[in-house]
């Protein structure tokens, strides 16, 4: 999985110094606050399709399914298994949201409620 498609790709990295205008990054136009498990599974989905060899998009490709892949993503990360694995998922989420927005944007992860999401209220 990739940062980049949150940051912006390499023009992220790239400083062209002070001064210069740049256009806003994805996190930014999306008016993303914080990394949600969903924009991880996201991020996962679009990373290996452009791994793949897949030519064009299909929600099953060859004996791939997208879709599941990204659920099984989304479950694991918003209904952990166990305590354990809970405060793991909070430590990994945390560390997402301090590469994506810097680590003094981001002391504590503070999940938004998946029950406010429209994907979410759409899969009921």
């Amino acid at each position: 999985m990739s940062a980049h498609h949150l940051e912006g790709g390499e023009g992220a990295i790239q400083s062209k110094g002070p001064g210069h205008r740049t256009r806003n990054n994805v996190a930014a136009l999306l008016k993303m606050k914080i990394v949600q498990p969903r924009a991880i599974a996201y991020i996962a989905v679009q990373v290996h399709f452009a791994l793949s060899s897949a030519s064009s998009w299909a929600v099953v490709d060859e004996d791939f399914n997208y879709k599941e892949f990204y659920l099984n993503i989304v479950d694991y990360l918003e209904a952990p298994s166990s305590p354990e694995k809970a405060a793991e998922i909070k430590n990994l989420l945390l560390w997402w949201n301090r590469v994506v927005f810097g680590r003094r944007s981001v002391a504590e992860y503070r999940p938004l409620q998946a029950e406010s999401l429209s994907v979410a209220r759409s899969r009921k």
